[in-house]
């Protein structure tokens, strides 16, 4: 260890049960951050701040300005860059000693061994179910830690996995067997949050992380912390192994990744790869303040704005006469919107499965 890293680590190193060997442990470990937004920026800022040797850091988005109040790792000027790019860069500023691996890509039931493969642990900073599922059964199937964490407006909640130490303590399918459906807790986008909040919680993974790659005590295996910063009444949450997992029981269903497993594609869910503007009645739900796209200013598209908001407690009005494409940031909320007018019959609605993107996306080919 060279003179800078032992200035840089100072403070850490004269820690009770630390020292130069507990930096030496971080300076070697591997850790991997999927999703560098609320819950991934605060906790790629504090592993780089501890010195862990490696982080990767893997996401397919984009800065958004919407992105800047509690995503703390990047600024105004970032807007419209690759957040990997923009993670990366902040960090080798922050702290030049360590390396950064950018992994712009989404995870999925494809790439996502080839992606966890080489890393003591995977912080699953992501925010929807079929994404912390492929995670989950990854990881263990992988032998490879994995620290996990939610937040729901001013709630979260934190489990730890020890999947290396294979202590047979069970999973989270264990108490959770098959994969809620999307849209059944709001997202950041529909419900609203306080940047302090994934704040806390993925400083929180940060910390729990550290204390795997020391090999300390920390969370109970089969236990879930969860906090509401509101009233900041906290409480755990314990949970038995259960000898019908799919995952880690006695009869094991689960034994690889299945992609069609955690495919939640609906059949009223359309790519852009799929999609001819001409044919459709364009529905852009999402929130005024959202809606910053060139594209808006083309009267050809006639893209109609129903805000989301709007939308919660109702639905638009339908002509069966006609075929309707919805679209909004990413797709979360058009699936959640359309999935309620086919209950009510309404089978002429689709909803864009890659959001606004897949709007631009469809443009540029067009123009080629």
């Amino acid at each position: 260890m060279n003179n800078d890293e032992l200035n840089f680590y100072k403070r850490q190193i004269n820690l009770p049960n630390f020292g130069l060997e507990g930096q030496e442990k971080l300076k070697n470990s591997k850790a991997l951050v999927v999703g560098a937004g609320g819950l991934g920026s605060p906790a790629i800022l504090y592993l780089s701040a501890a010195g862990v040797g490696k982080i990767g850091v893997c996401d397919f988005d984009k800065v958004e300005i919407t992105n800047l109040h509690r995503q703390i790792i990047f600024d105004y000027e970032e807007v419209g860059k690759t957040k990997t790019q923009s993670a990366k860069k902040k960090i080798n500023k922050f702290n030049p000693l360590i390396n950064i691996e950018e992994i712009s890509e989404s995870v999925s039931p494809d790439n996502v061994e080839n992606i966890i493969s080489g890393y003591d642990v995977v912080l699953d900073c992501t925010d929807n179910f079929a994404t912390k599922f492929l995670l989950h059964d990854a990881c263990y199937l992988n032998k490879i830690n994995l620290v996990q964490s939610s937040i729901y407006q001013f709630e979260g909640q934190l489990q730890v996995f020890r999947f290396a130490e294979d202590t047979g303590q069970g999973c989270y399918r264990c108490l959770w067997q098959n994969i809620p459906e999307e849209g059944c807790v709001g997202t950041c986008a529909d419900a609203g949050v306080l940047g302090v909040v994934p704040g806390i919680f993925g400083t929180l993974q940060a910390l729990e992380t550290i204390k795997i790659l020391l090999n300390w005590d920390g969370l109970v295996w089969n236990e879930s912390l969860i906090f509401d910063l509101l009233s900041l009444n906290s409480r755990k949450i314990r949970w038995k192994k259960n000898v019908n997992c799919p995952l880690c029981g006695g009869n094991k269903i689960i034994k690889q990744i299945n992609p069609g497993a955690y495919n939640r594609m609906k059949d009223f869910e359309i790519s852009y790869k799929d999609v001819d503007l001409t044919k459709y009645k364009i529905v852009d739900i999402r929130e005024s303040f959202e809606r910053v796209e060139e594209f808006l200013k083309d009267d050809s598209l006639k893209i109609e704005h129903i805000p989301y908001s709007t939308l919660q407690n109702s639905l638009p009005n339908i002509n069966n006469g006609d075929t309707y494409l919805f679209y909004c940031r990413s797709g979360r909320r058009t699936k959640e919107l359309v999935g309620r007018l086919w209950k009510n019959n309404y089978k002429n609605t689709f909803s864009l499965k890659e959001g606004a993107e897949g709007i631009s996306m469809i443009l540029d080919s067009n123009k080629k």
